[in-house]
């Protein structure tokens, strides 16, 4: 039923949603939800009254009162569709958000005043499983009572016009798409909407930006009309890039839309765009669960270098498949093209499997020879006898060999992509190869992939046939990802340690390495469980959140039922801190986008067949704008090793994906260890403090 306006509760907390989808997204991207009774909306019916809507009920909704004036509606609600910890969304105080979220877990409603400023949150009370939800109670935060939203970063929206989300096109029929951007506050018209950082370097120049829009050739006909959109200060689009596209078959697909700074190539935007094509006499097909994807970057400045090679993995038409666009400057040329590769995910995934296998195999492997019980686990040396490292690190090379098979030189994959694949091994040492995770299935430790060809051996083994060995590596979940250059004066640093006796000593080198030798001066060091935990729940400002501690990840491929929330860090004997129990502290959001490096065992595991694990909780729900973490178990000497070298190059200032791939070849080239390939990192390489910030 309508609320009066008079019963909102406007003193609540700040602006803490992203921007909301059209109502086309909407219908795609919850009617397959787990709940969908419990995901609601808000109509604005009248300057002083707001309907509640079931998402589920979204397309009654829009008949009764017209796409347009729920689609204007919906533009002006700034994303009221992802839960989030208690502390941050419903922040009543700690112990009614508690029993709030237990009460109705997802079930809760944000209601937004005419200016897109959150007005109220509800939450839905359950009753009786027969009778299913039943009223919407408000809640009246206090603890945020009258906080003052914060300023916008500088920023552009990404906007569509033409051809929306979802929208059903004919066979045949050319549609336009045109693509432009507008500043962040114009809400007021129904389209799609996908911020990226940028700042005009100059107040009064344009600066123009290349889009580019890629389709698989054998369903879909691009005609690029004008290619180049020019925005000037502080965001009006004064030419926009416009595409003409035409369906040549029936059938459901994505399209494929990069952004990138016109003078210097580099990428502001990775989006997927979900179409559908239907015979002109045909009923559309009913929607389908599709996620729009936003990958936005941020762009400062000309100087970030465009990346080498980048390669976005998106979801197939079937299970069976699975959609690359790559694009690579190699040597001699340049390709920009996108492939259907017809290997099943599963198969993938499967592979991506046996190759962490193949990595924590090393950890525990034996010499025998030596009488050493395992030589990779020591705490008092690092450097491994060379022909035992390549005897072990041949199994790994043979399973990361079959996995870069499968992706780039399957029997079914186009020729085209075969020799993509074969001409990426001309990219020098030091290359830059990103990883856009559009597909989330794909979660591969792209250090391992192995591309020299040739039987394996541990005579024949190449060190640098493995990825990580030549290519400065980084993966990319989706995100909106915050400026690359951290300057927080003096950058401040929260350290979690397990207060353990196996890894005090360790744990207390590297807090005193931290205090001392790297003089960084805004440094908490939190020990033990019961202290970290209420770290958590209010974390000091930092520029880097690191922990040391114990971990373990729960799969379901290797135990049946197991699930990634039972995944655990282990701070204390004893007690174990799940990814569940994490979720269930009033956790706050780091405001200043901190990176986080969990130096535990299978801290950046995922499970073979599913996204979820300790760094997409970091990254997207708690706002980290990048993630390092180990794929397997990791050594404690070499972990302690690896986290005293990476804190002094990063507190110099260097990036954070330069810094990864020194290390990985350091620990190889001088120790014959490969282990220091366990480390995978989730961000923009480009990551670093700025240089008047670092140590």
């Amino acid at each position: 039923m309508p609320i009066p306006d008079t019963d909102l509760n406007r003193d609540l907390i700040p602006r803490v949603f992203t921007p909301a989808a059209t109502v086309g997204e909407l219908l795609a991207l919850f009617q397959d939800h787990a709940q969908p009774y419990a995901c609601y909306a808000v109509a604005r019916l009248a300057t002083d009254a707001y309907d509640a809507l079931a998402l589920i009920d979204l397309d009654d909704a829009a008949q009764q009162y017209g796409r347009a004036l729920l689609g204007m509606t919906l533009g002006a609600v700034p994303g009221l569709l992802q839960p989030a910890a208690p502390g941050r969304q419903d922040a009543t105080g700690p112990a009614t958000a508690e029993r709030a979220l237990h009460a109705a877990p997802r079930r809760r409603l944000v209601v937004c005043d005419a200016a897109g400023d959150v007005a109220g949150i509800m939450v839905a009370r359950p009753l009786s499983i027969a009778k299913g939800i039943g009223p919407l109670d408000l809640l009246r935060p206090t603890t945020l009572a009258g906080a003052a939203a914060p300023a916008l970063p500088p920023h552009l929206n990404t906007r569509f016009d033409g051809l929306a989300p979802g929208q059903p096109l004919t066979v045949g029929r050319r549609a336009p798409l045109i693509v432009w951007v507008g500043a962040p506050t114009d809400t007021a018209r129904n389209r799609h909407s996908a911020p990226f950082r940028f700042s005009f370097p100059d107040a009064q120049a344009p600066v123009a930006f290349t889009v580019h829009l890629h389709a698989a050739p054998d369903a879909w006909t691009v005609k690029v009309v004008e290619p180049t959109m020019i925005v000037a200060p502080p965001g009006i689009t004064s030419q926009e890039a416009e595409f003409l596209v035409t369906a040549k078959q029936p059938g459901r697909d994505t399209l494929h839309l990069s952004v990138e700074r016109a003078d210097t190539g580099t990428t502001v935007q990775h989006l997927c765009l979900p179409v559908y094509a239907v015979q002109e006499a045909a009923a559309a097909p009913p929607p389908v669960v599709r996620e729009r994807v936003a990958i936005s970057l941020p762009l400062e400045d000309a100087t970030i270098a465009r990346r080498q090679v980048e390669i976005a993995l998106l979801p197939g038409e079937n299970s069976e498949s699975f959609t690359a666009v790559v694009r690579g400057d190699l040597e001699g040329h340049a390709v920009w093209q996108i492939y259907r590769v017809p290997v099943s995910v599963a198969e993938v995934q499967n592979a991506a499997l046996r190759l962490r296998q193949e990595l924590e195999k090393i950890v525990f492997y034996p010499d025998r020879y030596a009488n050493v019980h395992r030589p990779f686990t020591s705490r008092e040396m690092l450097t491994i006898d060379e022909t035992l490292a390549r005897q072990a690190a041949a199994p790994l090379a043979d399973a990361g060999q079959q996995v870069w098979q499968l992706l780039f030189q399957s029997p079914r994959a186009p020729a085209e992509l075969a020799q993509f694949g074969a001409d990426l091994r001309s990219l020098p040492h030091g290359g830059t190869v990103q990883i856009v995770l559009h597909s989330q299935r794909f979660i591969i430790p792209w250090t391992l992939l192995y591309d020299k060809p040739g039987p394996i051996t541990a005579e024949t083994l190449d060190w640098t046939g493995f990825w990580g060995y030549r290519y400065r590596l980084e993966v990319i979940p989706p995100g909106r990802y915050p400026a690359l250059t951290i300057d927080d004066r003096p950058p401040g640093l929260l350290a979690l340690f397990n207060d353990e006796a196996s890894l005090r000593t360790f744990a207390a080198a590297q807090e005193q390495a931290l205090r001392e030798r790297l003089g960084i001066e805004q440094c908490a060091c939190i020990w033990g469980d019961p202290a970290v935990r209420q770290a958590l729940g209010a974390p000091a400002p930092a520029a880097l959140v690191y922990c040391y501690c114990h971990g373990d990840h729960a799969s379901g491929a290797v135990k049946a039922a197991a699930l990634a929330s039972e995944s655990a860090l282990t701070f204390s004997a004893n007690a174990r801190l799940r990814l569940a129990d994490l979720r269930r502290l009033p956790t706050a959001y780091f405001a200043r986008r901190p990176l986080v490096f969990l130096n535990a065992c299978e801290g950046a595991t995922q499970d073979a067949f599913y996204y979820d694990g300790f760094m997409p909780y970091f990254i997207e729900e708690l706002g980290a704008r990048g993630f390092i973490g180990t794929e397997v178990k990791a050594p404690i000497f070499l972990a302690h090793d690896v986290a005293l070298r990476f804190m002094e190059a990063f507190a110099a200032g260097r990036p954070v994906g330069d810094i990864l791939w020194r290390l990985r070849r350091h620990y190889l080239n001088k120790h014959h260890n490969i282990l220091a390939f366990n480390y995978s990192l989730y961000s923009p390489g480009d990551v670093r403090l700025a240089a008047e910030s670092a140590i």
